[in-house]
């Protein structure tokens, strides 16, 4: 029982890896938040794009085929 309270106490004395921990805690942390920012940026995108989209399609007006002026058209 001994050695397996000596092996508990070393490893919570221990910090040698503490750095790579923190580390690996802040890559997780970047990662994350990359991912809900790209995913926001992607909707704004989608939205405006669709937006546009729209006002764009509803500015041209078919010509005429027989060249007579168009009546509709904004």
């Amino acid at each position: 029982m001994s050695a397996i309270g000596e092996v508990l106490r070393t490893f919570l004395a221990d910090d040698s890896a503490q750095d790579l921990i923190e580390y690996a805690y802040l890559s997780m942390f970047v990662g994350l938040v990359g991912v809900t920012v790209w995913n926001t940026i992607v909707q704004l995108l989608g939205i405006r794009y669709a937006g546009y989209n729209t006002g764009v399609q509803t500015l041209w007006c078919s010509p005429n085929p027989n060249g007579t002026p168009i009546t509709n058209c904004p």
